[in-house]
């Protein structure tokens, strides 16, 4: 066998190694985007999730406002009514983020 026929069967080897090191970095890397995936959709919709519980807070605090303004009670019932929505807003935040 010439040296020129020998060089030609070790470049078809090298390229035959590195098209299966590059397959095997492509199944690698799709493997880390497909986790980097879920930890994505995960995280959204943990934000989603507080998003709905702070609209919930909010809705809450309107309707306090609007029975404090309605009533025109003490400002001592005022904050009472303040505080009972605050610990619900805080218990749904603290129920649905897992802890």
């Amino acid at each position: 066998m010439t040296s020129l026929a020998l060089r030609k069967k070790v470049l078809l080897a090298q390229c035959e190694v590195n098209r299966e090191q590059l397959a095997a970095e492509y199944r690698q890397l799709a493997g880390e985007v497909r986790h980097l995936k879920g930890r994505l959709d995960t995280a959204c919709s943990a934000v989603a999730s507080a998003a709905s519980a702070g609209m919930a807070g909010v809705k809450a605090l309107g309707q306090v406002r609007e029975v404090y303004c309605k009533e025109r009670g003490s400002k001592l019932a005022a904050l009472l009514s303040s505080l009972r929505a605050g610990t619900a807003l805080w218990k749904s935040m603290r129920s649905r983020s897992g802890n």
